[in-house]
This record gives structure tokens, C-alpha cells and sequence, in this order.
């Protein structure tokens, strides 16, 4: 009895050591093939991450070329650029959808302000400079506003500084002094100037003679050379005729230097017969850097836009239809258009996108 008891025992015993053996071999293999596909995982994520910093590494290269030729692309225009009654939709603001949509690392900036006409426009761009009114003297610190008049270099009225915003002008430079010029409207007419002021930020005290006549030297004159640069003036005066106008084109083009990144809006308002003679001379002397607006608008329907008969009674006479204007100006659906013809055009013309 005693012997069947230990062979029980030692049976038992058995079985169970080969019961451990088995789990324990089991469990090896187990952990094992978790720690293998653990490494798995990680050598894939490490190769994922090489292959994000890779690519990371790569666009940023491509990046540094495509901005090494073109720095971006500045929009400069009254309130048609800026995008009044646009509903927060402007055409430099499709622009800039369409670059991102397509990758591109190129800023675009709406230098657009409502109310300017084109001589302020071009004054902001350094195309036609501003020049100081008056004879005026610099004195005092950077706490300091010194009143002084401002003009166009042919002696025009101009009015720039008169909104809360005013891109493409200060910090400017007057008579080698870095400063910032503030404008105040008169009160029956927010769009002309009533006064303006100047205030020094060279951290100096130095008291400087400034006479009539001296340039005024805009940021914009200078920030923007080596982007793409789009016009767009004629709707808001500052001109006495057509061939006044095309001449200011021409100072805009003239001011870029030897650079062909550049493309001039025509005219948006009137119908084909008010602008026979002006579309005619634009053509002949910008070319392909020309783009006649209102024909491309009134040209054909543009897809998802709802036109009616006199919408289109319109669009024959060469007259942008109501359905892309909200007042004088532009809707959404207006801006959007325009914004998608120059962005082609920018791509027709191979400005952008060459790596």
C-alpha cells in the first residue's frame, strides 16, 4: 500500500514537472515572439519617422529653392484687392488657398487698401514716391509727433495712412531716419487726409533739417522686389485720363528692374466701348503680363455661378454681371473668379513652381 502511494507520489510529481517544462517552454516562446514583434513595431516606427524626417528634410530643400527665386507674392490695389464687401473673401486670399492647396511655401500679402487712389497706391509701392510737402525739421525722441505734409513726386495730392491699416508703407525712412507716419481724415471725408505726423525710431535726439521735396522711402519700396508683383489701380481716380494711367503701369513695371514677375490688372469698371483705347494700349505694352478682367469675367459663365438674362445682357456689352459685384464692388464669388484667373495666369507665365 505504502509502495502504490509513492509511485502515485512520484507519478504525480512527474507530471507535473512536465506540465512546468510545457509552460514554461510555452511562455518562453510567447514573450519571445511578443519581444520580436515589439522590435518589429519599433524598427517600423523608427523607419516611419526616418522616412517623416526625410521628407520633412526634402520639402524644406525644395522649399529653400522655389523661395530662393521668388519670395513670395504681393498684391497691390484700392479696395478691390483688399476685398470690399467681400464677405472676408479676396482675390490675393484665393490666391493664397490655391498656393497652399498645391503645396507651395510662397507667402501671398494683400497690399489692397480701400478708399487709395492709384498715385497712393504707387506711392505705397515706391513706383511714383511720396515726397515731404513742406520743409520740416526732426527734432526730439521717439515720443515726439512732428507735423508734416505729404505729396506725390509730380506734386498730386495723394492720401496714404488713413486707415487702422496701411501695408506697405511704414516703417519708412525720411532723410535717412527710420520713423512711422500716421495720418488723420478730415471730418466730412474719411478718404483724404487731413494731417500727418512723424515719429522718429532711431533712438536718437539728433535734429535733422528735412527740406521739401525729400523722398519718402516706403517698406514697400523695398520688401517686395523679389516677389511676384500684381497691380491693380485705375477704378479709383488718381489720374486725369487713360494714357496718365498707363504711364503709372508702366512706373510700376519700370520699378521692379530687370524682373518679369509681374502682372497687371485692367480696369473693372465701364463696358467694352469705355475701354477700347485703354485695353488696346495695356495689350500692346505689357503683353502676356496683361489681363484684361472684365473680358475674362464677361468672356464666359464661370462654373457654379448662377447667371440671369441680365446678367448676361451685361456680360455682351462687357460690363461685369451683378452676380459677381456686391455694391461697387466685388462679392465672393467675384473675388474667387478673379483670385483662380491670375492664380493661372501666374502658373501660364512658369513665376512659380520651378524647383
Amino acid at each position: 500500500m505504502e509502495r502504490r502511494s509513492n509511485i502515485i507520489y512520484i507519478a504525480l510529481t512527474l507530471i507535473f514537472i512536465i506540465l512546468f517544462i510545457i509552460m514554461w517552454f510555452v511562455f518562453e516562446n510567447r514573450n519571445k515572439a511578443e519581444m520580436e514583434m515589439y522590435d518589429d513595431k519599433v524598427a517600423q516606427y523608427n523607419q516611419r519617422q526616418e522616412k517623416k524626417l526625410t521628407d520633412e528634410e526634402k520639402k524644406a530643400e525644395r522649399d529653400a529653392l522655389l523661395l530662393a527665386e521668388v519670395k513670395g507674392i504681393a498684391c497691390w490695389g484700392d479696395g478691390f484687392t483688399y476685398g470690399t464687401n467681400g464677405m472676408g473673401v479676396s482675390y490675393p486670399g484665393t490666391i493664397d488657398e490655391l498656393v497652399k492647396n498645391e503645396d507651395y511655401p510662397y507667402p501671398v500679402v494683400n497690399l489692397g487698401v480701400y478708399g487709395e487712389d492709384s498715385l497712393t497706391v504707387l506711392g505705397r509701392s515706391g513706383a511714383i514716391p511720396f515726397i515731404t510737402k513742406y520743409d520740416f525739421t526732426i527734432e526730439g525722441n521717439d515720443t515726439e509727433l512732428i507735423e508734416l505734409g505729404i505729396t506725390s513726386e509730380n506734386g498730386e495730392e495723394v492720401n496714404p495712412c488713413i486707415r487702422e491699416y496701411n501695408p506697405g508703407f511704414n516703417p519708412c525712412v525720411i532723410a535717412g531716419v527710420k520713423c512711422v507716419v500716421y495720418g488723420a481724415t478730415l471730418p466730412d471725408d474719411i478718404n483724404k487726409a487731413s494731417t500727418y505726423y512723424f515719429n522718429r525710431r532711431d533712438s536718437s535726439t539728433k535734429v535733422i533739417d528735412v527740406p521739401a521735396g525729400t523722398e519718402i522711402v516706403t517698406s514697400g519700396s523695398t520688401d517686395y522686389k523679389d516677389y511676384i508683383n500684381i497691380l491693380q489701380i485705375g477704378d479709383s481716380g488718381g489720374y486725369k485720363d487713360d494714357d496718365e494711367l498707363i504711364e503709372q503701369s508702366i512706373r510700376f513695371a519700370e520699378s521692379l528692374g530687370d524682373s518679369d514677375n509681374y502682372i497687371i490688372i485692367g480696369r473693372i469698371g465701364g463696358s467694352d466701348d469705355d475701354n477700347e483705347y485703354y485695353d488696346e494700349a495695356m495689350e500692346e505694352e505689357f503683353g502676356v503680363h496683361y489681363v484684361n478682367i472684365r473680358k475674362a469675367l464677361t468672356g464666359s459663365e464661370r462654373e457654379g455661378v448662377v447667371y440671369n438674362d441680365n446678367d448676361r445682357i451685361k456680360m455682351k456689352k462687357g460690363l461685369i454681371p451683378d452676380c459677381l459685384k456686391s455694391g461697387d464692388y466685388f462679392n465672393s464669388r467675384g473675388y474667387r473668379a478673379v483670385g483662380e484667373i491670375i492664380y493661372e495666369k501666374i502658373k501660364e507665365l512658369d513665376m512659380i513652381g520651378n524647383e
